[in-house]
């Protein structure tokens, strides 16, 4: 009992101690709480907390206030700055942090907080410059410290306004509420997490997780609309597409229980671009879905599924097993491609050829497995797959039936991929006609292409053979490499090419050879020949060819600077008929072409340059309008056409072109030269043109010489309205007329060896209207020499005004001087001046002038006979020459007064000639006269000739000459009636007398490539008596009277171009008998003929001759003097060989003329020893 008693003395003992102690404990926090409310609500607390957090932190830390209410305690600007090592500035900063106690826990002794938030949190992490991270410091001290072992609880957790930028970059907007978080894993906890990136894209995290020694986690992430560009451009991805309006989803979940993590998720994106060249991209939609997960015990990690799909065309799957992840690494992956339609593919297209192109045939795997681990690839297989590929356009297949079977194997260096590329046979019409391509790649252990060729390639394409092989070795210094040869043996099979431009092709083979080597299509080098022989084509209504064609290349490329090197030979070129050859060498580098070594000879022209070089125009646009430099030089150049030469042409241009939205100008000055222009290896002149341009035009200045003259000139213009008129002005001052001589085409040996011209041309061009000037010239002591340098004429004047144009060429006045009071005037107009059909009427006047004015200024160039003539009385002309339909019909008439001729040395005397000689002479050689047929102009005709020729007067102008006397023929008064009219000259009646008889006689004047001309006369009644009288040393051979007919044909000058024939007999009549003398009997025979038939003269009853005349030889048919007696026996007979006895007829007139010579000798006038002409006749009798 008195156990019990004390023991429960003991406990109420024990009890009262206890009370006292939580009492004296409660009074001693209650009055610790008090005393730390005061502390925390005085001035001093920011301060004091300052120093405690960063003697704690062991980092600078700032405060700056401190306020407690209702159970919490608010710290507001709480600053974490940066250690010293770091740039100044602040490492986290939070605008209001604030922490409610959970005061029975705490009072229970657990570790509890009832709410912890934070307002306006910042976090900025950044590199110093040696790379070191500005929170690298704190995490050291917060790892260095021993954490505690009780367990802390928030109730609630929430940050607000939060951001954290790493480098200046980070989400924003950051807002976090977590419920029940525990520190050892004692609760599971409620997570709720949205943010902003830093380019406004919203993320939104949320779930449960719960930390400790087995953590576990079920979190869910979304973000519904992605701007794809602006993320881009936050992340700062090099060389990343513009991904404009490109938008993306996101959702993915992870769950980690038991050490197993599983994620699930997917991604879809609209409108990302698919670029497609420069300024070309195609829209992409799909959606990446992936499940993946990680058994921890294991250490396997398996993607149990992923999938990429884009615009419903393509599919890609992959699953893939990764054993002992932390350590080895082994893998398996397995690749399938879902089969594609070609034809899916159009939409990469642009627009405009969607609809002229057809796409088909499918594209597929047959599984790819590939198998490794931490080392690399252990192994790996699969196939890909290409089947029956077809492509075409506007309806014309380019290629059918193209398979590939890609299989990829190990081998010892790593893995080799390998197929064929090839075509099914096929009798369509595709471009692509035969295909074999072996295709080789040769992978490293990682997958990574060592080396891709395609050792061999034959292709037909249009018939053209194509072989070759191709490769690429990337890790070498110039990884590409291809060799082509493509030949055809005519170039007619690229006629389906050429056709669609209006081009037909046919001719022998062509080949093209190209080898090129190189890092890629900014830094290569290449060469490349091409051949062509016996091209034939034809482009509209124009054919050309080609014998032979030689181009040869070497072309490189490095760091985007182009360069080309070469020559070109084309041969045996043809144009429309017209022939010809060029070559030449060329270089292209820095935007530069230079040609040098060139020559082209076409069509009788040829032109060679040593140099030509010209710049290729780059835009440039920096302020205002677009400018485009242009420059050019070309020097040694040769131009030769038929006998005209240009030696040492050069030529610059330097300038700019410039453009605006308004209007295109050029800016810049050109420069032309020649060292000598010739024509038939004499020197024309050494012109030049100096011309410079602005927006308001172009204006040149013309220089050098011209004929020995000075040219002068200037001309303006608009480049690029070349329907606007240009104005020109061109004058030569002191000409030399000589040299203008050398240059004329000679007729004979006159030359003009003498005088000055000067001359002026000014007016307007354009494309519209053409040329449009006004010219004047004036020359003045203008001299001619003929053979021996004998002076012609001297002393000439020549004046020249007129204007000119597409439409009408006007000659005011042509008037040449010559002589004293001798001046010749044309004036007129021509319509259509510069074509072949041009049109025309010219006048042309020479006013009576006395004809010794007229032949002494020509004297030297007159045939001798008008030289030594004596003439008087005067003479005067007018005309017109008209030019209508091809033909130039020259007519005037030529008024004779009182003209006297007197040739001495001739035996020809004509004395007053008056009257009008009209003349009219188709100088196009196009007249066709009206001649008599030579058949009806015979004996059997003669007496219908005789009537008809006696009325033949009609109308016409008539000229009368008082006589003609030559040798000793005399003509008495002469009557001509003459007529012209379109393009002939007619005289229509003749009319004289010789020796009683009378001579009458019709002909004609024409121009049929050169002068023609016939006559027809008529004689009727000549006294062979007179005609012997007058002959004194054949006075009384023979009496009887002659009719005959004489018809002679003529053309271009002398006697060589006259035939004709002549038909001759006697009668008696006019009181003379048929009689012939033993004098004349004898002389023709060379005989002394007696007896008794030879005392007196002798009577004949016949006499007849007949010749021909033929280039200016009379051939004498027949020669017959014969009598018949009244018992019918022939008793004379006097006849000639037929056609074996000829003369020149110029002989024969020089008979006639010493015949009078010999006949003055008879009467005893003192005349010169000249030899008698020997008889040339063969006589039969």
């Amino acid at each position: 009992m008195a156990d019990q008693v004390r023991t429960l003395q003991g406990r109420g003992i024990a009890r009262k101690m206890l009370l006292r102690c939580v009492l004296v404990m409660v009074s001693g926090a209650v009055a610790g709480a008090f005393f730390l409310l005061i502390v925390l609500n005085s001035s001093a607390a920011p301060k004091l907390v300052s120093r405690l957090l960063g003697d704690y932190l062991q980092n600078g830390v700032r405060i700056t206030a401190v306020q407690t209410e209702g159970g919490a305690l608010t710290l507001t600007g709480l600053e974490l700055l940066n250690p010293p090592d770091a740039s100044p500035g602040t490492l986290c900063r939070v605008d209001s942090l604030t922490i409610t106690p959970n005061w029975s826990d705490l009072l229970m002794g657990k570790r509890s907080l009832r709410l912890l938030s934070l307002g306006g949190i910042r976090i900025d992490l950044h590199k110093n410059s040696t790379g070191v991270w500005n929170f690298s410091h704190l995490q050291r001290v917060l790892t260095a410290k021993k954490p505690s072992g009780k367990e802390l609880l928030i109730s609630r957790f929430i940050v607000k306004g939060g951001s954290l930028l790493v480098n200046g970059q980070g989400p924003q907007g950051l807002s976090l509420q977590l419920d029940n978080l525990t520190t050892k894993g004692s609760r599971t906890a409620r997570m709720e997490l949205t943010f902003e990136d830093g380019v406004q894209n919203r993320y939104t995290l949320g779930g449960q997780t719960r930390t400790g020694k087995e953590p576990a986690l079920d979190l869910t992430l979304s973000a519904p609309s992605l701007s794809l560009d602006r993320l881009a451009g936050m992340l700062k991805l090099k060389n990343s597409p513009r991904f404009g309006s490109s938008c993306a989803s996101l959702s993915m979940t992870a769950a980690l229980h038991g050490g197993h993590l599983q994620v699930k998720g997917g991604l879809g994106f609209s409108h990302v671009p698919l670029m497609l060249g420069a300024q070309k991209n195609r829209p992409l939609a799909g959606r990446l879905e992936f499940a993946a997960g990680y058994d921890s015990g294991a250490d396997r990690a398996r993607l149990e599924s992923l999938t990429l799909t884009l615009n419903d065309l393509a599919a890609i799957h992959a699953a893939a097993v990764v054993d002992r992840l932390r350590t080895e690494r082994t893998f398996r992956v397995d690749l399938d491609v879902k089969q594609v339609d070609l034809a899916a593919l159009l939409f990469l297209l642009p627009a405009a050829e969607q609809g002229k192109t057809a796409l088909g045939g499918t594209l597929g795997s047959g599984g790819i497995h590939l198998a490794g681990d931490s080392g690399g690839l252990t192994g790996a297989d699969g196939t890909v797959l290409l089947q029956n590929a077809w492509l075409k356009r506007d309806g014309r297949p380019l290629f059918t039936g193209v398979d590939s079977t890609l299989s990829l194997s190990r081998v010892a260096s790593g893995f080799q991929m390998r197929g064929k590329l090839s075509r099914r046979p096929s009798t369509d019409n595709s471009l692509l006609e035969t295909l074999d391509a072996t295709l080789l790649a040769t992978l490293s252990n990682q997958l990574k292409l060592v080396k891709l060729q395609v050792p061999a390639l034959t292709a037909t394409a249009m018939g053209i053979a194509i072989a070759g092989r191709l490769e690429f070795k990337p890790k070498t210094s110039r990884p590409f490499s291809a060799a082509l040869r493509m030949s055809a043996d005519s170039v007619a099979k690229l006629r389906s090419l050429t056709e669609m431009h209006d081009l037909k092709l046919e001719g022998g083979p062509c080949t093209v050879s190209v080898e090129a080597v190189g890092r890629g299509p900014r830094d290569f080098n290449a060469s490349a020949v091409v051949r062509l022989a016996s091209l034939q084509g034809m482009r509209g209504q124009r054919r050309f060819g080609m014998k032979n064609g030689l181009m040869d290349a070497r072309i490189s490329r490095s760091s985007g600077v182009f360069s080309a090197t070469g020559a070109t030979r084309l041969s045996g070129l043809n144009l429309d008929g017209r022939a010809g050859d060029a070559r030449f060498s060329y270089r292209f580098a820095d935007d530069t072409v230079l040609l040098s070594d060139g020559s082209l000879l076409f069509d009788g022209a040829s032109v060679s340059f040593a140099r030509l070089v010209a710049r290729l125009p780059a835009k440039v646009s920096i302020d205002g309008p677009v400018r485009y430099p242009l420059s050019a030089h070309i020097s040694g150049a040769v131009i030769q056409r038929g006998d005209a030469v240009v030696n040492g042409l050069s030529a610059t241009l330097r300038g700019n072109l410039f453009s605006d939205s308004r209007d295109r100008w050029l800016e810049g000055i050109a420069d032309l030269s020649t060292d000598k222009v010739a024509w038939q290896g004499k020197v024309v002149g050494s012109p030049r043109v100096h011309i410079a341009v602005s927006r308001s035009g172009g204006r040149g200045d013309l220089g050098g010489t011209l004929l020995g003259g000075t040219l002068n000139g200037a001309i303006s213009f608009k480049p690029f309205a070349p329907r606007e008129a240009g104005m020109f002005q061109v004058g030569i001052k002191g000409g030399r007329i000589a040299q203008m001589g050398e240059l004329l085409h000679r007729r004979g040996t006159a030359s003009l060896s003498d005088g000055v011209l000067d001359g002026t041309c000014k007016g307007s061009y354009s494309a519209a209207d053409g040329f449009n000037g006004r010219f004047e010239a004036a020359g003045t002591g203008i001299s001619a020499i003929g053979s021996g340098s004998k002076t012609l004429f001297s002393g000439a004047g020549l004046k020249l005004d007129g204007t000119l144009s597409r439409k009408k060429l006007v000659l005011e006045k042509l008037l040449f001087i010559i002589g004293t009071g001798v001046g010749f005037t044309i004036r007129g107009e021509m319509a259509n001046p510069l074509v072949a059909q041009r049109e025309g009427r010219f006048t042309f006047m020479l006013p009576e002038t006395s004809l010794n004015g007229v032949i002494d200024p020509f004297v030297n160039m007159l045939p001798r006979m008008i030289q030594e003539a004596n003439v008087e009385g005067s003479l005067a002309s007018e005309g017109t020459l008209v030019l209508r339909n091809g033909r130039q019909l020259l007519e005037g008439v030529l008024r004779f007064k009182s003209i006297l001729l007197d040739v001495p040395s001739q035996k020809l005397k004509v004395a007053e000639i008056n009257g009008r000689f009209p003349f009219s002479l188709d100088l196009s050689g196009t007249a066709s006269a009206q001649i008599r047929e030579t058949a009806s102009f015979t004996r059997e005709n003669y007496p219908q000739l005789l009537g008809r020729f006696r009325k033949a007067s009609g109308a016409g102008q008539v000229i009368s000459i008082a006589g003609v006397t030559f040798g000793t023929l005399n003509l008495g008064e002469v009557k001509l009636v003459v007529n012209a009219e379109d393009g002939i000259t007619k005289i229509s009646s003749l009319r004289s007398s010789l020796y009683e008889g009378t001579l009458l006689g019709t002909g004609y004047i024409a121009f049929n490539q050169g002068l023609s001309y016939r006559a027809d006369l008529l004689i009727n009644g000549l006294s062979l008596n007179l005609f012997c009288a007058s002959i004194p040393k054949i006075k009384d051979y023979i009496s009887g009277r002659v009719d005959g007919v004489v018809s002679l044909d003529g053309a271009g000058k002398g006697m060589s171009g006259l035939t004709g024939f002549t038909e001759l007999w006697a009668r008696e009549g006019g009181g003379e008998k048929m009689l012939v003398s033993k004098v004349f009997l004898q002389k023709l025979s060379g005989k002394n003929l007696s007896g008794f038939f030879f005392r007196n003269d002798r009577p004949f009853d016949q006499a007849e001759i007949s010749a021909d005349l033929e280039d200016g030889f009379l051939t004498f048919e027949t020669l017959d003097i014969s009598h018949t007696n009244l018992f019918g026996v022939r008793d004379l007979s006097v006849a000639i060989a037929p056609s074996q006895n000829r003369i020149a007829l110029d002989h024969l007139l020089d008979s006639i003329k010493q015949a009078t010579t010999r006949g003055k000798a008879a009467t005893g006038e003192k005349v010169t020893d000249e030899p008698a002409a020997e008889p040339e006749f063969k006589w039969q009798e």
